[in-house]
């Protein structure tokens, strides 16, 4: 519930109205020992913390979970992780990074069916698509997304969790 409230704050427009409902929801999965729901809820937390302007405490939420997510080692968990870290790249310019995990996602959805990025977090985020393309030009953008489209599981796994580590 705490974390369904703190969505539709954050769906609404107010992602700081999102965080205490979400934080409420992390320290929940943590008492009961939910790992799957604590990766999701720290996903959706980095996400707010993100739109709100607090990036490094996004970027503290999302470590943590890209820990988890090496855990459970799911798709549905790596998704999660890969499209927040789509979303940081971007916003801190690593244009070809972005991309790469631009095109990393679209393998996961195709292969796995997981990893659909739904309109709506566009409106929340805007397209980081869009912008990295502006950014890098079409041909550059071309050749990092297909970069990322032809990494294994393995390799889409190793470049969502890794948030520290530069591409250049």
């Amino acid at each position: 519930i705490w974390s369904g409230l703190g969505y539709l704050a954050l769906l609404r427009g107010n992602p700081s109205g999102a965080i205490e409902p979400i934080q409420r929801a992390v320290a929940i999965h943590r008492e009961v020992g939910d790992h799957a729901f604590l990766c999701e809820s720290l996903v959706g937390l980095a996400a707010a913390q993100l739109v709100a302007g607090n990036v490094e405490v996004a970027r503290r939420h999302l470590r943590e979970a890209t820990g988890i997510a090496a855990e459970l080692n799911t798709a549905m968990a790596q998704a999660m992780v890969l499209h927040t870290r789509t979303l940081i790249a971007n916003h801190d310019g690593d244009y070809r990074r972005t991309a790469r995990l631009l095109g990393a996602s679209l393998r996961l959805t195709e292969e796995l069916g997981v990893g659909f990025v739904p309109v709506f977090v566009f409106d929340l985020f805007g397209d980081p698509g869009e912008e990295t393309r502006a950014a890098l030009g079409n041909d550059e953008f071309e050749a990092a997304w297909k970069e990322g489209y032809a990494l294994t599981l393995d390799e889409i796994a190793d470049e969502a969790l890794d948030i520290d580590r530069p591409t250049g």
